[in-house]
């Protein structure tokens, strides 16, 4: 059986996005990424003790009230709401029939000839070794009777922020990712108090209802006193799952994880780890600080402070992209002047209608080129803070001329926008005097 591929719908936003085609175009595949904001790092906490609290409990040292979002002294409580495979089942509600059939969200399979990777898989799909970022010729070969889907990013954004909206006439909320964020159940809000673990997870139960009920969607959302802890206990009953973890509870629930599951250890950071005989979060919070400066440098010393239940409670609030990219790898490599200069211009448009969408002004516009042996290069020149489409055309071009003049052969192209602005306060054409 071949595997089937779906229009994106009549929606008329798309992802990271391709947006606006009714089919995987045959000779090339497009992948539209949104950079985040990085998380801040740990501070090394100066003690690691576990003094008594007057419940009893043990709480990590350092651990203070919240008084900074609700202007009362609560103890933080917060929480990490995570969308299940949020593109995969945005589109399962888009088209009930996919239910109960694995579904793989990325780039075009071309039957297991394709180039790109997956953007994300349902849980059906991952029975079978899908997971987001592997070769989509990978996904087509583990399971070729999947539903492969194009990317919708502009319909998942708005699905996004219909979410955040819900989610915020509970709690505040603080936008971390097209898909998670975090949520303060500090204290009082509003009319509500929350203020203890049993109302916060009693809220969470609420809202994880609402968002259901609004959208036909689920998600898992972890409860704990910081947003490190919150992040993992969100992941530890996927899907549709909710976990609170209590300050006592660190040394039985999170110390056993993986080293990776810690907000900071990459793959590198992991390697690193592991040759040092370090697997598990325990053994972070286990070793000498010293030795883990060794190993990773400051950075070690923010992981260990971290093992011991230590990190942020302050909420950003307002969420904002870094930058917004598209780039497009070809079904075959090319140096044809006319396809490239084709697809470039359509790269800018569909690019700067991602800045409309989401509101943005820019003073970055980026290139990028990647040859058939994989050789990469980019550049970016910086510009008045804009709006405009042919501001981005005009650097795009005026920036990739240099690399194609030697006539070799191209495996993708892609267009970047950052230093980003909140589109809010721009002045727009004719509103100046």
């Amino acid at each position: 059986m071949q595997a089937t591929v779906f229009a994106p719908g009549s929606a008329t936003l798309n992802n990271a996005r391709p947006t606006g085609t009714a089919r995987f175009d045959q000779t090339q595949t497009e992948k539209a990424t949104m950079e985040l904001p990085k998380a801040k790092s740990v501070a090394p906490a100066a003690s690691m003790a576990f003094p008594k609290q007057s419940d009893g409990k043990d709480t990590p040292r350092g651990h203070t009230k919240n008084a900074s979002t609700t202007g009362h002294n609560y103890e933080p409580i917060i929480a990490h709401l995570d969308m299940d495979c949020f593109f995969a089942q945005v589109e399962q509600v888009r088209r009930p029939e996919l239910a109960g059939l694995p579904v793989v969200v990325g780039a075009d399979p071309r039957h297991g000839h394709g180039r790109g990777v997956v953007c994300t898989a349902n849980y059906v799909a991952r029975k079978f070794g899908i997971k987001s970022a592997i070769p989509i010729s990978q996904a087509y070969r583990l399971c070729p009777d999947a539903i492969f889907l194009p990317v919708d990013y502009r319909h998942y954004s708005a699905v996004s922020r219909h979410i955040f909206q819900i989610a915020s006439e509970f709690a505040k909320t603080e936008k971390t990712g097209i898909d998670e964020g975090y949520l303060d159940l500090s204290g009082t809000d509003g009319a509500r108090t929350i203020g203890t673990f049993t109302a916060a997870e009693q809220t969470a139960r609420q809202i994880k209802a609402a968002i259901l009920d609004k959208t036909g969607l689920t998600c898992s959302i972890g409860i704990a006193w910081n947003k490190g802890i919150a992040k993992m206990a969100a992941g530890m009953q996927k899907p549709n799952g909710l976990t609170v973890v209590k300050q006592h509870e660190l040394q039985a629930k999170i110390w056993p994880l993986p080293a990776e599951a810690l907000m900071g250890v990459g793959p590198q950071n992991k390697i690193r780890l592991n040759h040092a005989n370090i697997t598990t979060i325990g053994q972070i919070a286990r070793s000498k600080p010293r030795v883990l400066a060794e190993l990773l440098g400051s950075w070690g010393l923010s992981l260990h402070a971290a093992a011991w239940g230590h990190g942020s409670v302050q909420l950003g609030g307002f969420w904002q992209p870094k930058s917004i990219s598209r780039e497009t790898t070809f079904g075959t490599d090319t140096n044809n002047w006319v396809d490239l200069r084709a697809t470039l211009d359509e790269l800018c448009n569909r690019v700067h209608s991602d800045a409309i969408a989401e509101n943005v002004w820019f003073k970055t516009v980026g290139v990028k080129i990647r040859f058939d042996n994989f050789e990469t290069h980019t550049r970016a020149k910086s510009i008045k803070t804009t709006q405009a489409l042919e501001s981005v055309r005009t650097v795009a071009k005026d920036s990739i001329w240099p690399a194609l003049e030697s006539g070799r052969k191209v495996r993708l192209v892609g267009v970047r926008l950052s230093g980003l602005v909140d589109g809010s306060g721009q002045k727009k054409l004719g509103e100046f005097k």
